[in-house]
């Protein structure tokens, strides 16, 4: 009885592995207006530069504000 359950066991174990190692293919159709927009531009657009919160400057102002408090 023991050996079945065990038998039983690894069979359900190797069907889960299986059945979840399987390669999902699920594609994103392409607009021919985004296929046409990524040739044009070319560019990767970058929104506005931020400023370094780790400079010194930054780091010697939040410690004055922390000595403020």
């Amino acid at each position: 009885m023991r050996k079945q359950s065990y038998r039983l066991l690894i069979i359900i174990l190797l069907g889960i592995v299986i059945y979840s190692c399987q390669k999902e293919d699920e594609i994103l159709p392409l607009n021919e207006e985004n296929i046409n927009q990524i040739q044009v531009d070319g560019i990767i657009k970058l929104g506005k530069k931020l400023e370094n919160p780790y400079s010194v400057e930054n780091m010697q102002r939040a410690l004055e504000n922390l000595k403020k408090i």
